[in-house]
């Protein structure tokens, strides 16, 4: 074996020498499970979609071309990895996860980045709705933990 690692280079030829030993790990290994997977790319997906409608707001009905192209590169990210979160945590869980906080979220970019104002009801509306999530994300057996 160690004739065959001789003409690599020496992180190959430790890959070949190394081959079925247990190598003492230097580096904490970090460990992503399915669920945390999806949990990650939902957040990125409700993240581009705030980004997206922000944008869409400054497009003024699609007549601008930059806020128009970035906005609608901003929903094709956040539905692609909606499709993602899709083969691991239901259908109506992840889109109400993922719609509920957005509207939360997008309520905030307009109330914060564009002076829009929330009466009484609206906040309620929003806090009934994180809520919602969070007994979906605490309570819900269909949610991967």
């Amino acid at each position: 074996m160690r004739r065959a690692a001789a003409g690599l280079s020496p992180p190959a030829a430790r890959l070949v020498l190394g081959a079925g030993k247990r190598c003492k790990k230097t580096r904490r290994e970090v460990i992503m499970t399915p669920g945390a997977i999806a949990y990650a790319q939902l957040i990125t997906a409700i993240l581009a979609e705030v980004g997206a409608t922000a944008c869409l707001k400054q497009s003024a009905g699609m007549s601008r071309v930059l806020p128009t192209i970035t906005s609608l590169l901003g929903y094709g990210i956040s539905f692609y990895l909606l499709s993602k979160v899709l083969r691991v945590v239901p259908m109506g869980i992840s889109y109400g996860i993922w719609s509920g906080i957005g509207i939360v979220l997008v309520s905030l970019v307009g109330l914060l980045v564009f002076g829009q104002k929330l009466d009484l009801a609206a906040c309620l509306g929003l806090a009934l709705i994180v809520l919602g999530v969070l007994v979906i994300h605490f309570f819900s057996g269909s949610m991967p933990h």
